[in-house]
């Protein structure tokens, strides 16, 4: 490309925008400072081979830059191939090749299966741990000596809470109060006293 310094303009460099001409985006940029810029060469490093980027050039001096050149298109050289060595390699007959990929599927299907039993085996031990290990606290908590209902419950003074600042020294719950036989005999007598 030849560029044409105009007359009674002074040059400080030039801008080179460049990118490659199947992308759409923004230009990478080089600078290229100095007076004497229009008379040299300028090579681009780091395309790729055998890609055509769009170019266009901007001068400019202290005061503005000027307007971009027309978009110029050009295709960089394509890679150079370096010779190949040739090795010989053992011949290996397709029947061998083909026992050998099946016994690696068999491998890798087997290990697979064997890694999720493995999975849930484990998933299964932890939940049993943990009924386990729930069902032994429940068991482990001590039973008041006074407890001649095997359902009910008793709330120790230090644990329990206080109500209107006096300490309760034992509450005691009972599924059915009414199951109880002398409940029974009391409730019958006081129903045939309101029936009379």
């Amino acid at each position: 490309m030849q560029i044409h310094k105009p007359e009674n303009v002074t040059i400080d460099g030039f801008y080179i925008s460049y990118m490659p001409a199947t992308h759409a985006g923004d230009y990478m940029k080089v600078t290229v400072e100095g007076a004497d810029a229009a008379e040299y060469e300028y090579y681009l490093n780091y395309l790729q081979p055998d890609t055509i980027y769009d170019i266009k050039l901007q001068s400019y001096n202290s005061k503005f830059p000027s307007d971009f050149s027309p978009i110029m298109k050009a295709r960089t050289k394509p890679k150079i191939k370096s010779p190949q060595r040739t090795t010989q390699s053992p011949v290996v007959s397709s029947a061998a090749s083909t026992e050998k990929a099946g016994l690696n599927l068999y491998v890798i299907v087997a290990g697979s299966i064997i890694g999720c039993a493995l999975l849930v085996c484990g998933v299964a031990l932890v939940f049993v741990c943990r009924k386990w290990k729930k069902k032994k606290s429940v068991d482990s908590r001590p039973k008041s000596a006074d407890d001649h209902h095997g359902s009910e419950y008793g709330v120790d003074s230090k644990s329990g809470p206080r109500c209107n600042g006096t300490v309760s020294n034992k509450i005691t719950i009972t599924p059915n109060p009414l199951a109880d036989a002398d409940n029974k005999t009391y409730l019958a007598r006081l129903f045939s006293r309101l029936r009379t």
